[in-house]
């Protein structure tokens, strides 16, 4: 049984999101939907699961055909499951509740039956053969982990057998071996009869796992045929399509870069290419992190790479503000931050860090483009609303943002351009160090070399960089030094040549 949709349009404000879309995605195939950041594919997505509701167009599905889902629950009764980018788990509950949360709490004598409750939730994770206790608490997960959950609780919410599975981005918080292992219990759990809708940027996810391809450009359908007939490099051209043709505008070059910061030196404080180190942490000791010493000049591009014990996500974490470290010093531009801090102060020390939760750390869903730019320089602009239209605008058409709209609402944007939007506020604030946490976390790979070039032009204008990334590949590629964490230690400093995705991968991991 196949599940169609049928000239599906859908429309914001006045800006066409999705304009007569088609896809045909058949039983017991793996249907991949790529496209640009803004392209429609996430729109798309929703559409299918009820979150939106199209202008037009229908869908059809288990023998019955609709103008669209009106709620995810109506999608849900006819067969839809989905697993989103971002696990629908609350931190402070454990599993299991969780997922009662998405079914029923089992109640006896007018109280929650605790007993039952974990019983029921650990029935349900074992029948799709997911090994994790139902007590532990959400928080304590690694992201493979509540991926895993999530695609227990979306798969567990249909009532009528499952017809589509979207995995929307699902594996964007993954290492590339978590987002395989990943992949492969959703191939060992699926039915035959099942239809497969992946949404990823992860182009090698597709190989000997995708039947079809489409891809999305500018809300438009530009190809969608046998996954074996295109090449990777056919696909990101597709995908981002031939220079100019973008109904946003052209595409951001190099100059255009480079002319923000030419332009940004009126408004912002030039950093001393000959200042002391940028960055210099000393016996830094915190939960994990174990007596790290790392040192950054200005203008110098770093990667720091590790695995997820191995006191990487505790560093910036510490950089920001937002958590406390036990001992060691930090120093930026020869200065010693106190001990207890908070974000404010390592703002206004010249740190500035672009976490891995764009959602949650990033940016604020509900404010638009513009009050997000501006929001950590905010008062600069008390009476200036000229001066911060014109540093929004021309941070928008530094990084390509889309669409090119300062009113937009940040929450409405796709996930790589409420990328491009919190890195383009750590840029107007020119920092001494700028931090990026996994920054190309489901960006596009236009997208992703947009955001590298906007780094590394930071760097040339004398910002000191520091790199943490998941995909070895990125770090060999952008850094001059890479600093491997394991059990909260450097293990060694990678430099010159040896700074290969191999080198990287076998000190991660060995």
């Amino acid at each position: 049984m196949t599940v169609t949709a049928d000239h599906i349009t859908k429309t914001f404000g006045g800006f066409r999101a999705l304009k007569d879309v088609s896809l045909v995605l058949k039983q017991g195939e793996t249907h991949a939907l790529l496209g640009a950041n803004g392209s429609g594919k996430s729109t798309f997505s929703k559409v299918r699961s009820g979150v939106y509701q199209p202008d037009g167009g229908t869908i059809r599905i288990g023998g019955q055909t609709t103008n669209g889902f009106s709620s995810p629950n109506h999608a849900n009764a006819l067969g839809v499951a989905v697993v989103h980018q971002e696990a629908p788990l609350i931190d402070t509950l454990s599993v299991g509740e969780c997922m009662a949360m998405f079914g029923h709490y089992p109640c006896k004598y007018g109280r929650i039956d605790w007993t039952n409750l974990y019983a029921q939730a650990g029935q349900r994770l074992a029948r799709y053969s997911v090994d994790i206790d139902p007590r532990r608490i959400s928080g304590s997960l690694a992201a493979s982990e509540r991926a895993l959950v999530s695609l227990v609780i979306a798969l567990d919410r249909v009532e009528t057998g499952i017809r589509l599975l979207i995995l929307d981005e699902a594996t964007a918080s993954l290492t590339e071996k978590q987002a395989e292992d990943f992949l492969q219990h959703v191939q060992s759990v699926a039915q035959p009869d099942l239809a497969i809708l992946m949404v990823t940027h992860r182009l090698a996810e597709l190989e000997n796992r995708v039947q079809t391809v489409s891809v999305l450009r500018d809300g438009l359908l530009v190809h969608s045929g046998a996954s074996t007939a295109t090449t990777n490099s056919e696909i990101i051209e597709m995908m981002a399509g031939p220079r100019g043709t973008s109904t946003f505008g052209t595409a951001v070059s190099r100059d255009d870069i480079m002319g923000y910061w030419a332009r940004a030196r009126s408004a912002v404080s030039v950093i001393d290419m000959s200042a002391p180190p940028a960055l210099e942490l000393r016996e830094l000791k915190a939960t994990v992190l174990d007596g790290v010493n790392i040192s950054i000049r200005p203008g110098e591009v770093i990667g720091v790479a590790g695995l997820a014990d191995s006191g990487a996500q505790e560093l910036p974490q510490i950089l920001a503000g937002e958590s406390s470290y036990d001992a060691g010093e930090i120093h930026v531009r020869g200065r010693l931050l106190p001990t207890f801090t908070d974000p404010s102060v390592t703002i206004k020390a010249g740190i500035s860090v672009l976490p891995a939760d764009r959602l949650r750390s990033g940016g604020i869903a509900t404010l638009s483009v513009s009050d997000n730019l501006t929001l950590p320089s905010s008062d600069r602009w008390w009476h200036r609303s000229k001066q911060k239209a014109d540093l929004a605008s021309s941070l928008i058409g530094m990084l390509d943002v889309r669409p090119p709209d300062a009113s937009a609402i940040f929450g409405t944007l796709s996930g790589g351009n409420q990328q491009k939007v919190i890195l383009g506020k750590w840029l107007s604030l020119a920092p001494a160090v700028l931090v990026l946490d996994d920054p190309t976390q489901g960006v596009d790979p236009n997208a992703r070399d947009l955001l590298f070039a906007a780094m590394h032009a930071a760097a040339e204008n004398g910002v000191a960089v520091i790199l943490l990334s998941t995909e070895p590949d990125q770090l060999a590629a952008h850094c001059q030094k890479v600093f491997v964490l394991r059990g909260g230690k450097i293990s060694t400093c990678l430099e010159g040549e040896d700074v290969t995705r191999e080198k990287i991968s076998e000190w991660s991991y060995s």
